[in-house]
């Protein structure tokens, strides 16, 4: 069934009210059919032969978004396994999928490899870990990297985060926020410094970031500090 621009599968006519309105938000993926699957145990080739009867069949891409992992025969992948099925690329998250604000997609760096598309023959064709992509996220260091040693650089939905490089409860508490409520323009690429409570990130430490940075990445791109304000850093990186 239909739920917002996404479609909702399920074993019942009537979808649970949560899976429902999870649909009902999801992002528009340009190129992309959502599809959510809300199976009440993990599918197996019988349910995910349902499943395949009730997708569009239009031959356009398919992003499934399932409530519980599929779990399949030996080393059989469902991505693989729909996408050899539908005959047309298909795409599946491996790690933990929150849905940030406006109904977007991710994986964290340290939840999962991200979204992997499979093409028909099952070969893997692209590694995200947001959906939609923004046109920057391939530019972005892939891991957590160290930026100095106080400092680390991570990615969160809407950018990335320059963190202190020690975890603390002020850390997983803000990373939590950044994840759930906050957000920019998908052509934006936003940057938020350090953690409430913690040290500020030092003119050094930007500097250093500054120079990763291209000039073309640098003209889309927002700083934010730990309140989530915007700050202008003109002059100063």
């Amino acid at each position: 069934m239909k739920a917002g621009d996404a479609w909702l599968i399920g074993p019942v006519a009537k979808p649970a009210p949560r899976a429902l309105i999870f649909a009902t938000g999801l992002a528009v993926n340009p190129g992309q059919h959502m599809v959510v699957v809300d199976l009440p145990v993990k599918a197996d080739p019988d349910s995910l032969e349902a499943v395949a009867n009730q997708c569009p069949q239009d031959g356009k891409p398919i992003c499934f978004v399932f409530g519980k992992q599929p779990l399949m025969d030996g080393d059989t992948k469902a991505g693989p396994w729909l996408a050899a099925r539908l005959g047309i690329p298909v795409t599946l998250s491996e790690g933990h999928t929150v849905c940030s604000p406006h109904g977007r997609l991710f994986v964290g760096q340290d939840r999962g490899r991200g979204f992997i598309t499979y093409a028909p023959d099952g070969t893997a064709e692209r590694v995200r870990r947001r959906l939609p992509t923004p046109a920057w996220e391939s530019f972005l260091p892939p891991e957590p990297c160290l930026l100095s040693p106080d400092f680390t650089v991570e990615q969160i939905p809407g950018g990335l985060w320059i963190r202190p490089a020690a975890e603390s409860d002020e850390t997983q508490q803000f990373r939590r926020r950044l994840t759930s409520e906050f957000s920019a323009p998908l052509h934006i690429l936003a940057v938020v410094l350090g953690a409430p409570h913690q040290p500020v990130v030092p003119k050094e430490d930007l500097m250093l970031f500054r120079s990763w940075v291209s000039d073309q990445l640098m003209r889309i791109t927002r700083f934010y500090d730990s309140s989530l304000a915007r700050v202008d850093l003109a002059g100063k990186v």
